[in-house]
């Protein structure tokens, strides 16, 4: 059985960077959503699944442990953002 397909694009990532923070609206970078595949032993998520954060968020976001929870204790549903954004870009 083959498991989900993980994205690899370098352009994508690079055009996630700078764009608005999700959560306060400062550059972003690219976080990739740990929920939004089935984990898999030592690999992030596809490319499809980027949205962007700051440093600070970013780094909130790992520190705190429950993805899911620091999501919805801010009220932002972050996997249909990063799925829109990576089909209106594929489509360019």
């Amino acid at each position: 059985m083959k498991g989900p397909d993980r994205i690899r694009s370098k352009a994508y990532l690079a055009a996630v960077r700078g764009r608005p923070c999700l959560v306060c609206g400062a550059p972003g970078e690219a976080h990739h959503l740990q929920r939004a595949q089935p984990r898999a032993m030592g690999r992030k998520t596809g490319d499809q699944y980027v949205v962007p954060v700051c440093h600070k968020c970013h780094m909130e976001i790992h520190a705190f442990g429950d993805e899911t929870t620091w999501w919805a204790l801010r009220g932002i549903e972050p996997t249909e953002y990063a799925e829109d954004s990576w089909k209106r870009w594929r489509e360019k």
